[in-house]
């Protein structure tokens, strides 16, 4: 401060820059301006009480060491909150619904456990696989998992047989063979083996399927058809309606249009789902 002298309004713009960054404070949108018969105006805006005051008594400081009054016009202005990077992994965990627990009555069913909770006998072996048991005893305390994990069942077909777990077909119907596969997914890559498909199994299921580069067929007309390309009907035939849509795939892709879908375009197709 003690090298200003005279009036020059930028000598000021600097000094009172430097002093808010000396004291950390964050000055935004200065302006000095020369009022004639007043002195030298300094406004702006900064981060802080703290910081206004400080630069407040910087300018008084220079006011008397120059001799002319300065005019200062400090508002407060909101800080900034950096934006936090999203942990998409929290926010599906915190999507996900809770498991419940049921104690086994004498008379109870797995078919008549999943009409009471899923409204639907034939999710059976979603608690059966669960809860690793083919048979059910009074007093055993189940899992009952939400059925929501399970919501896009051809999806999750469709991925576990990508990576080499089998679900003996492709139909949206979660039954023993799913389960089984699912677990057995879960086992091979470490993971909680609870036979549902929560977030960490989703991820590695979606870090599988990005390095597959052959699918089946009927596989490769779901992955057409969910990406918006028309393959006709989803019979696992690659006929000429098959071959249409994946050269449209192909085309909006940049790939080479041959309608054969190689192993580039399996690549470019399971990254719509990975």
């Amino acid at each position: 401060m003690g090298l200003l002298d005279g009036m020059d309004t930028n000598i000021i713009k600097s000094a009172v820059e430097k002093e808010a960054k000396r004291l950390n404070y964050n000055l935004t949108d200065l302006v000095v301006t020369e009022a004639p018969f007043i002195g030298i105006l300094v406004a702006g805006n900064i981060d802080s009480e703290e910081g206004k005051s400080a630069i407040e008594s910087a300018v008084s400081t220079m006011s008397a060491k120059m001799g002319k009054k300065i005019g200062c016009n400090l508002n407060l202005v909101a800080k900034k909150e950096e934006p936090q990077p999203r942990n998409v992994v929290q926010e599906e965990e915190q999507k996900e619904e809770a498991a419940q627990t049921y104690t086994v009555v004498r008379g109870d069913t797995f078919w008549g456990l999943a009409e009471r909770f899923y409204g639907d006998g034939t999710k059976h072996p979603i608690i059966s696989a669960a809860n690793n048991t083919d048979s059910l005893h009074a007093g055993d305390v189940l899992t009952i998992p939400p059925l929501s994990a399970f919501a896009d069942a051809e999806k999750l077909q469709l991925m576990l047989t990508a990576v080499g777990f089998d679900t003996k077909g492709i139909d949206g119907v979660i039954g023993k063979n799913t389960v089984v596969a699912l677990r057995s997914f879960q086992e091979a890559n470490n993971l909680n083996t609870s036979a549902v498909p929560d977030v960490a199994t989703k991820q590695a299921l979606h870090s599988g399927l990005s390095s597959v580069r052959k699918l089946n067929g009927k596989s490769i007309q779901i992955l057409l058809r969910d990406a918006g390309f028309n393959p006709g009907k989803v019979d696992g035939i690659l006929g000429g309606n098959t071959k249409k849509a994946v050269k449209a795939f192909q085309e909006a892709n940049g790939l080479a249009a041959d309608g054969i879908a190689g192993p580039n375009t399996i690549s470019k197709l399971v990254q719509t789902y990975a």
